[in-house]
């Protein structure tokens, strides 16, 4: 019979390759109570509504998504059981996570946030996953001065890498000039979540129905250019991409 330890570590995955998205929710620290539970179940409804997707290019991934939270922070882990597969899974993750961005902004939720590709050790049970990818997303979330998830400056090459010819071909991954909180722009590829609106609506709708989104969010002083940033990076797709298709 299995001892404890014995029974503790059959449960832990091994070593996994893979993708990690590492999100906060901006202003959560100024929640009123209200606003605490309204965020918990948004989060919770768009989780649920992310894991049982069952759209074209998305089902492969059902069941294997992992998502972990703490506090104000998401973590979603994506493995690559087959790396033969590592094209089709990076592309079917970066549509999920710009879904995932378009539908947390329609209940409320502001996230921002990095991801990274590499080696990583999940354990669902006690809600812990760590390892390289971690960390390296880990030491990027909280540095971009907007709403919106970037790659870390390290998965720029894994990305250029594992894609090559194929990177130009996921429409949702966009090369930007990411702005930082120390004032910096880093050419980073970024999650294009602007289409979800610019693809189910006309341009002038898409932009009322995107301002429509900003003005339920309160914007505490020093928080402003996030928003700035936000709506330059909208402008950005719509002209660069969706009016060029």
């Amino acid at each position: 019979m299995l001892g404890y330890k014995e029974m503790a570590l059959s449960r832990i995955e091994d070593n996994q390759y893979g993708i990690i998205f590492i999100l906060d929710a901006l202003g959560a620290s100024t929640y009123s109570n209200e606003k605490i539970k309204h965020f918990l179940f948004s989060r919770k409804l768009i989780n649920d509504y992310i894991m049982r997707s069952n759209k074209e290019g998305q089902s492969f991934l059902e069941n294997e998504v992992e998502t972990y939270t703490f506090g104000d922070t998401v973590i979603v882990a994506i493995p690559i059981e087959n790396r033969l597969s590592t094209a089709l899974i990076i592309s079917a993750a970066i549509c999920m996570m710009s879904e995932y961005l378009f539908a947390s902004l329609g209940l409320g939720i502001l996230y921002r946030g990095a991801f990274s590709i590499g080696n990583y050790i999940s354990d669902r049970e006690s809600n812990t996953v760590m390892g390289e990818a971690v960390t390296d997303a880990a030491a990027w979330y909280e540095k971009s001065e907007w709403m919106g998830v970037s790659s870390t400056p390290g998965t720029n090459n894994v990305l250029e890498y594992e894609l090559m010819g194929d990177l130009k071909d996921i429409r949702q991954l966009v090369d930007y000039p990411v702005p930082m909180k120390d004032k910096r722009k880093l050419d980073l590829y970024t999650i294009a979540w602007p289409l979800n609106f610019l693809d189910i609506a006309d341009v002038d709708r898409a932009n009322k129905d995107f301002l429509s989104q900003l003005i339920e969010n309160p914007i505490p002083f020093g928080t402003e250019q996030k928003i700035i940033n936000t709506k330059t990076y909208f402008s950005y797709i719509e002209k660069e991409l969706f009016s060029k298709d």
